[in-house]
């Protein structure tokens, strides 16, 4: 049966994970050489390796490592059969531990931006939750002595540790400006990642051809006051004061981003402008910005201006779910004609023939009435018309009105108000 098992993960191993290219070697763990059954058997996992216990679950491991149920509590997969664990930390301990994997440098581009995108999800019995994850790239997949003339130790190389250089060489040295350098954060909500589903945490970082073999995920913080206890749980097969984070899904693709410039059309506010992007893309958030800042403009797939708007500052990102890349669209400031088309304003006033009105419609044949309404309060006349979807201007013939005040109301339009007309002697 476990023959079975492992004959069933590799053929599964060997799916795409659809277009995208991913540059993390078996990074579903789904391609392992046998079952998991102790701590620390992320090594049974095809160009995956570990600093300290990282674990490997399955569905054909032993009672403590198998998916759903295993020592941790019960949790599926996010992908496929398996999926690893980890301690990111230890409340007291100063103690955590990395997963490290392998790099499919034959398809990365050297100084191009990739993203890693990781699903986690925090273990039923995790005593504690943290807010924080690292993902670095480094040479090193294990920590690395170098030896001076003489034979004797000269540095440690801790690439978990080394993202300040401060057991790198002098200025100018092999080891200068390494790959340990490229730490990138990656944050992590403590409440949301928990048992009941996964979490998809990304991060962009360089990749630097003459020493990037390897990426590593762990915790990057001793601080233990990013911690949050979640229970009291101690029957765990790790120390009590732990943060234990299963992982899966581990995607590494280069970051693609598209330009794309919108064309502005009123907005149903009537007074403002707006640009209207298209979400059928698998899009996470939609952010406005005003040079850097972030604007709170966004309906939905909406973003509304005045017509006074500095429009050469904005521009609206558009991020994906899994992976870092996106799209930055560019707006075309409104013409003149369009912040002229002043809406809710009736023109030519005073008049004596027929005064015209600006309006907009979200459809087509959209009926709407104008009553009209002397100085009295008496409903002298009524005007139907039919609107059609944008901009419609509408002329009203008021040559049949003695002089006087009148007030246009205009009835179910997108933009309702009244207007106060004055008719003069012709």
């Amino acid at each position: 049966m476990r023959l079975f098992y492992i004959l069933l993960l590799l053929l599964f191993s060997q799916l795409t994970f659809g277009q995208k290219v991913n540059m993390a070697l078996n990074g579903s763990f789904e391609s392992i050489s046998d079952c998991p059954s102790r701590q620390g058997d992320i090594d049974l996992a095809y160009d995956l390796y570990r600093y300290g216990s990282v674990d490997l679950f399955s569905v054909c491991g032993e009672r403590d490592f198998g998916v759903p149920e295993n020592a941790l509590g019960n949790q599926w997969s996010a992908d496929g059969y398996s999926m690893a664990g980890m301690i990111v930390s230890t409340q007291g301990y100063w103690y955590y531990e990395y997963l490290i994997g392998t790099l499919d440098t034959s398809k990365m581009i050297d100084g191009e931006e990739y993203c890693l995108s990781v699903k986690v999800s925090l273990a039923e019995n995790s005593p504690y939750s943290i807010n924080q994850l690292a993902f670095f790239f480094s040479e090193f997949r294990t920590t690395k002595t170098l030896y001076n003339e003489n034979g004797f130790t000269r540095r440690v190389i801790f690439p978990m540790l080394n993202y300040d250089d401060r057991y790198n060489d002098p200025p100018g040295g092999r080891y200068s400006s390494g790959s340990n350098s490229y730490i990138t954060p990656l944050t992590i909500t403590p409440s949301s990642p928990n048992n009941s589903g996964w979490v998809t945490i990304k991060n962009t970082i360089v990749y630097q051809k003459e020493h990037d073999y390897y990426f590593w995920i762990g915790g990057n913080s001793r601080d233990s006051s990013i911690l949050k206890l979640e229970n009291d749980n101690q029957n765990v097969f790790n120390p009590d004061r732990t943060a234990y984070y299963y992982l899966d899904d581990i995607k590494i693709t280069k970051v693609e981003s598209d330009t794309q410039t919108l064309t502005p059309q009123l907005s149903a506010d009537c007074d403002k402008v707006e640009y209207v992007i298209d979400i059928s893309g698998d899009f996470e958030n939609i952010v406005c910005y005003s040079d850097t800042q972030v604007l709170d403009v966004m309906v939905g797939n909406r973003a509304s201006f005045p017509l006074n708007t500095n429009f050469e500052k904005i521009r609206i990102e558009a991020g994906y779910s899994e992976y870092c890349d996106k799209i930055i669209y560019t707006v075309k400031p409104p013409s003149q004609e369009l912040k002229e088309f002043v809406l809710n304003t009736i023109y030519p006033n005073p008049t004596s023939e027929t005064v015209k009105y600006n309006t907009i419609s979200q459809k087509d044949n959209h009926p709407i009435v104008v009553e009209v309404i002397d100085a009295a309060g008496k409903q002298v006349k009524e005007m139907k018309y039919t609107l059609q979807k944008g901009l419609n201007t509408l002329s009203l013939k008021v040559s049949d009105l003695s002089a006087g005040l009148y007030l246009f109301n205009f009835v179910n339009t997108e933009c309702p108000s009244v207007q106060k007309v004055v008719i003069h002697n012709r």
